[in-house]
């Protein structure tokens, strides 16, 4: 029986107790991080928690609401070990705004949920064969306070991602206002030239994704 963490405690995935109006629902106010695990372990959960905490920030979410980073980290770590998951998996943590209300909430306090679900191999995996790509177009991102992190209203990605199906594609790329590639639709997008990696800036609208800050950082 899979399971889901809520609010701090563990519940099977069908007894979550999630109300139909609840703000994700309703408006799509919420926000996520996607963190690989290694056994019980998240990998580099502080990046993780600083942008998770950056974005509440930016759309007026009350941080005391939320568990610390150690506490939240163990949270994750608890609910690993009650599914057993010994290799590797994906873990997803959502955090959306409690308040009712309609556009504007009646509060800002929030609820959290912590969604696991395994991954084929514990190792990164190069890609050697390559991907057949192409643009999708019919819709621009463009750099806003809130183009950096990952939210509730990822109709553009999906949309991307219909586009990918129906042309058969391994992987598309996403543009900008001023049609310039600024990344993929599932990961950050990196070239070499001249024995340096390049990407792009924050500020074309992309994700601020935890392996670009690592490789940034290296």
């Amino acid at each position: 029986m899979m399971s889901a963490l809520f609010n701090g405690k563990i519940y099977p995935q069908e007894q979550i107790p999630i109300a139909y109006n609840n703000r994700a629902f309703k408006y799509g106010d919420a926000i996520f991080e996607t963190i690989r695990c290694n056994g019980h372990y998240p990998l580099h959960f502080e990046l993780h928690y600083k942008r998770l905490t950056k974005a509440m920030l930016s759309l007026k979410m009350d941080l005391a609401s939320l568990p610390r980073q150690n506490e939240l980290e163990k949270m994750i770590i608890k609910l690993l070990q009650k599914k057993k998951s010994f290799t590797a998996s994906r873990v997803r943590l959502q955090v959306y705004r409690d308040g009712e209300g309609l556009y504007t909430p009646q509060n800002h306090k929030v609820n959290f949920l912590i969604e696991s679900s395994d991954l084929p191999t514990a190792q990164y995996q190069l890609n050697t064969k390559g991907l057949l790509t192409d643009v999708y177009g019919e819709i621009k991102k463009q750099y806003n306070p809130i183009s950096f992190f990952k939210n509730a209203n990822s109709l553009h990605y999906v949309l991307a991602s219909c586009f990918k199906e129906a042309n058969e594609l391994g992987e598309c790329l996403l543009i900008n206002e001023k049609n310039k590639i600024i990344e993929a639709n599932s990961s950050n997008l990196f070239w070499v030239k001249n024995n340096t990696i390049y990407t792009p800036s924050v500020f074309s609208g992309c994700v601020d994704g935890v392996m670009r800050q690592l490789l940034i950082k290296s």
